[in-house]
């Protein structure tokens, strides 16, 4: 199994010097590979493309260091992006191409970020309940990696765009996604 690119992780991340083939990783890769083909409607090509920027990963350097909050997928082209949680629309736009969705039974935020610009293709509105696999948008070049889905889960009801990373001082403002995919 890859390793993550970078060699430090946040504590709350899970992993130990920078692998997790000790730390669920088997089951944590699965998972996210298995929430990729919900998303995508297929499954990935490649680990590059689901375990290359993982929850919790060193995105700093020694002097400002910062951390994933969420997991980064890749697909090729503009391709489809679904739900893969049911509940409500509670925010969509913003300069990430953000879509936000509350799951009212787990209370927490499912935020997907990269989407098309402002999701004109996408037919979801703020306020509106969704199911799994409603079409949000299609993956786009928003982010600074290039096109990539990014997913980040917040606890309660998120109604704006993911706030930026946090210090090392600070826990992460995300929680670990994984029980949440």
């Amino acid at each position: 199994m890859e390793t993550h690119i970078f060699g430090y992780f946040h504590p709350d991340a899970g992993k130990v010097n920078g692998t997790w083939l000790a730390n669920g990783g088997a089951n944590i890769a699965s998972i996210i590979r298995q929430f990729y083909n919900r998303v995508f409607g297929y499954f990935p090509a490649g680990q590059k493309d689901y375990l290359y920027n993982l929850y919790g990963s060193d995105m700093g350097d020694a002097q400002n260091r910062r951390f994933h909050v969420g997991v980064d997928m890749v697909a090729t082209g503009a391709t489809t992006v679904r739900s893969a949680h049911a509940g409500e629309v509670t925010f969509v736009g913003g300069t990430f191409g953000t879509v936000a969705i509350y799951d009212r039974s787990r209370g927490v935020t499912y935020l997907y970020l990269h989407l098309s610009s402002h999701n004109r293709d996408s037919g979801v509105r703020v306020g509106e309940d969704v199911s799994v696999g409603t079409i949000l948008g299609t993956q786009s070049n928003v982010g600074a990696d290039g096109a990539h889905l990014h997913i980040e889960v917040r606890n309660g009801r998120a109604t704006g765009p993911a706030p930026v990373g946090t210090s090392e001082t600070t826990p992460l403002g995300a929680i670990r996604p994984y029980n949440f995919l």
